[in-house]
């Protein structure tokens, strides 16, 4: 069973299962992605410890963007790899008991 719901007016939508149709569409729910472009060369020459965090919603069920974007810039800091900054992310999420899958993928931008 999902569990992770959303109310909108009477109804109730299990997110995962009915991102389409006349009625969530028309309360802006949708499966069409949102897609933005990014200079990267632009990011990496402005920032110390720019990088890229892609990750599912178990990571960020438990973390918030702050908290993950602090732990990754103190795990580079650190002089750890994008790999095992990434690991230590996921294991972060389970220790703080996400009930859902997690998946992180990180790039240092250099």
């Amino acid at each position: 069973m999902n569990k992770f719901w959303l109310t909108v007016g009477y109804y109730r939508y299990a997110v995962s299962r009915s991102l389409e149709g006349p009625l969530p569409t028309s309360k802006g729910i949708t499966s069409e992605s949102d897609i933005f472009l990014v200079n990267l060369a632009d990011v990496a020459s402005t920032t110390t410890y720019g990088m890229i965090i892609q990750s599912s919603d178990g990571l960020f069920e438990v973390l918030d963007n702050e908290e993950v974007g602090r732990e990754a810039v103190d795990m580079r800091k650190k002089g750890l790899s994008a790999t095992d900054c990434a690991h230590y992310l996921c294991d972060l999420a389970k220790k703080k008991g996400t009930s859902d899958n997690v998946t992180v993928t990180i790039v240092y931008l250099e």
